[in-house]
């Protein structure tokens, strides 16, 4: 019975050699940032990007960057220190240790990403005002 587990357990083993679980999952840390599957997150970024034609993507994006960079600066001013932060497939996640921030602290640093949408979005309006232009009210509606 020992003889066949072993040899269950070998088969398992070459197998992943083979077939990994996780074949992307790699984490690649420079300072601060973390990027968890570089590899997969680089690739669908750039297929993305090559499909979109019109602009409408990169506005996006370009949005939810400057929204994540109002958390970051909101954690910033709070503490006097950089958080630790994850780059994944599906944004940004700040790593913070929640007893180092009180309850209103907490509640600044999660009304910083909107509330920089909210000043981008006012300050585009007044540039659309001036020169309108199809990617810049996509900008703008991305913000909003």
């Amino acid at each position: 019975m020992k003889n066949a587990q072993d040899g269950m357990r070998e088969k398992k083993e070459s197998l992943k050699l083979f077939f990994p679980t996780r074949p992307f999952h790699h984490s690649i840390r420079l300072g601060p940032l973390t990027f968890r599957d570089p590899l997969l997150l680089c690739g669908v970024l750039y297929i993305l990007l090559w499909m979109d034609a019109g602009g409408f993507l990169r506005a996006g994006l370009w949005a939810a960057f400057l929204h994540e960079m109002g958390h970051l600066l909101a954690y910033g001013m709070m503490l006097r220190k950089l958080p630790r932060v994850d780059v994944t497939m599906t944004g940004f996640c700040l790593r913070v240790p929640r007893e180092s921030l009180r309850r209103a602290q907490l509640f600044g640093l999660a009304a910083a990403g909107p509330g920089m949408n909210l000043l981008l979005a006012a300050v585009w309006a007044v540039r659309m005002e001036q020169q309108a232009t199809v990617r810049g009210w996509a900008f703008l509606t991305a913000n909003l």
